[in-house]
Parts: C-alpha cells; structure tokens; sequence
C-alpha cells in the first residue's frame, strides 16, 4: 500500500533537536563532539523547503509518483522564505548535484509537457556535467597500496565520503528514469512530441551510456575503499590511536585491547556502510 504525506501537516516544522545530550566539557568555547558526529551537522527547516522544491518534485515527475502541482506548497514557501535562507542548510556535496537536478526539472518538465520553455542548453550541458562528476569520483578512489606510514593512512570513512557517493547516486537514478520517459514518449520512431526536434540524434544513448560510466566511478570508489579497508584499515587506525601526544594521553585511558576492540569495531560498521553503497542499483 502507498502512503502520500499531507504536505499542510508540514506548513509548520520545528526543531526540537536536543544538542545538550554532546558533552561541552565545561567549555563556553567549543561545542564539544557535536561537530565531530555531525560534521555537517542536522537538517533543518529550510534544507526540507529546498530538498522539497529541488528533489522531490524532480523525483515525483521522474517516477511518476505524482504531478508537478503536488510540491508547489513547498515551492511557494521556498519564495517566502528570506533569500539568504533557502540554500542554508545544503552540504558541498548536495551543491555540487544542484545544476544536474535543476537541468532535470526542466527537461521533464518539457518531456511530460508541463513546460514548452526551450532546453536546447540543457541538451549540452547535462551530459558534461555528468561526465565532471564521473571524473571527479574517479579522483577519490583509494590506491590499492601506499608508501605511508600507517599514522598517516587517511580516514578510510566518513559522512562526506558517504554523501558524495549517494547524492550523486540519486541524482544518476533519477536520470535512468528520465531517459525512460524520453524514450518511450520522445524520441520514439511514431512520437510527435514538440521536442522531438530539439533532440540531437544519439543523446538518449549517450547520456545512457555517460550515466552507466558515473555510477560504476562510484562504485569503484566504494569497493577502492573496502579493499584499504580490508588490507590496512586495522594496522592504521590502531597507529592513529597511539600516535603523537593524544595517543599518549590515550595510552592511559585504553589498554592494546581496548583499542583492538574499538578499532574492530570501527571497521565493521566502515564496511557495512561501503557495503550499502554497493548495494545500490542504478535501475
């Protein structure tokens, strides 16, 4: 059974988040470890307006889960909000897929003929965007061996990593679902839709093809890191945690156990998560 949200329930969204629950120290300084288990810290009311506008209504058109209209509270709410309030909240990962989700808007928007604006720049554009993004998750892959020390390994997972993998995740699945659409109301052979015209022949297997070679790039990231994960992932953790003064400090608090336990630990749930991106589909 199919559950729609009531989008008025959400017309007033509060935050009730209880941060007192992060340790300060005594300090009036810092925020203590907040900052350290929620590097990029929590989603809040504007985030939800933008995600909204952004995501789901592309998302709701792409999957046909329901109709342009069904998001314009939410977009309405978007233009009444303070202009230095509507992107707070985005990470760098979620900014850097904004234009592709944007391009996607309107080139759906005119696939299923809720616009006839022109997207001849989005034609051009959207495929090299995808191969920017393809290009630069082949940047983050990890070398199968290095010449560290294993106190210098670098962190083999973090939140960021895991965001720039499934935001960009989305956004490629979102685009497998648009070129269907294309395919089977645009560019078929017996199709008179008005921007059949406009389609350069070959696109729709080019963004295909481009599409398939960016999610393999993050799949290739995922599995980069749970090999280092798997072949040195222990060795350098338990260095990091005995190096330099604060693994002195740490020598005294935690036995070689205590640190074997954690550093075992650690890597379980490392790898679980890499794990789940791998188990993502692109269709």
């Amino acid at each position: 059974m199919n559950y729609k949200l009531i989008l008025a329930a959400f017309d007033h969204i509060s935050d009730n988040l209880e941060k007192s629950v992060f340790p300060d120290y005594g300090s009036a300084v810092t925020k203590g470890p907040y900052i350290l288990a929620m590097p990029n810290g929590v989603p809040n009311e504007p985030w939800i307006v933008t995600q909204n506008v952004n995501l789901e209504r592309v998302s709701n058109m792409v999957y046909r889960e329901g109709s342009y209209a069904d998001s314009q509270r939410w977009f309405e709410k978007l233009l009444k909000s303070p202009e230095q309030h509507r992107w707070a909240g985005i990470v760098s990962a979620e900014s850097i897929v904004q234009d592709l989700w944007s391009c996607l808007r309107r080139l759906v928007m005119m696939a299923r003929k809720i616009s006839k604006s022109s997207v001849g720049n989005d034609l051009t554009e959207f495929p090299a965007k995808v191969v920017l993004i393809r290009k630069a998750m082949q940047s983050l892959r990890l070398p199968e061996s290095t010449t560290m020390k294993p106190e210098d390994e670098p962190t083999m997972f973090s939140e960021n990593m895991l965001l720039a993998c499934y935001t960009k995740l989305e956004v490629l699945r979102a685009t497998n679902k648009l070129l269907d659409i294309f395919r089977e109301t645009v560019v078929g052979a017996k199709s008179s839709h008005e921007m059949k015209s406009q389609i350069p022949n070959g696109w729709v297997d080019n963004v295909a093809k481009e599409t398939q070679l960016c999610f393999k790039a993050i799949q290739d990231v995922a599995q980069s890191y749970i090999s280092a994960i798997k072949k040195r992932g222990l060795m350098a953790i338990k260095a990091q945690a005995r190096w330099g003064v604060t693994g002195e400090m740490l020598s005294q608090l935690m036995t070689d156990d205590d640190v074997d336990y954690y550093a075992n630990e650690y890597l379980d749930s490392a790898l679980e998560a890499w794990g789940g991106v791998l188990k993502v589909q692109l269709k």
